[in-house]
């Protein structure tokens, strides 16, 4: 599946905390996130996506898996989750998979 480069500001919640992080690939079902907080897989986060143009969109999503770097590769490496929309987001999110940046 062909997954769209996009670096989109991502705030979102989940049980254990709350983080902020930046996309790295965007699909139809999902996302790839850079964050410093990283959740377990099957943890629920509720999300909003910054979109160009100061617009939000608010997303469910399910953490797929999940990386947390650590020991001398840590600066070399980014923290990472992998999430599956639970609740597709607004058509505007869509949109960026069609539209060149």
């Amino acid at each position: 599946m062909d997954r769209p480069r996009r670096r989109l500001q991502i705030r979102f919640d989940s049980k254990v905390g709350s983080g902020v992080g930046f996309t790295e690939n965007v699909s139809a079902g999902g996302l790839l996130l850079h964050s410093n907080m990283v959740c377990v897989p099957g943890t629920t986060i509720n999300g909003t996506l910054q979109l160009p143009g100061n617009q939000e969109i608010r997303f469910q999503a399910e953490v797929r898996w999940s990386r947390k770097t650590t020991g001398p590769l840590a600066q070399f490496m980014k923290n990472s989750m992998g999430l599956r929309f639970l609740t597709p987001p607004d058509e505007r999110f869509y949109q960026l998979l069609v539209k060149p940046e």
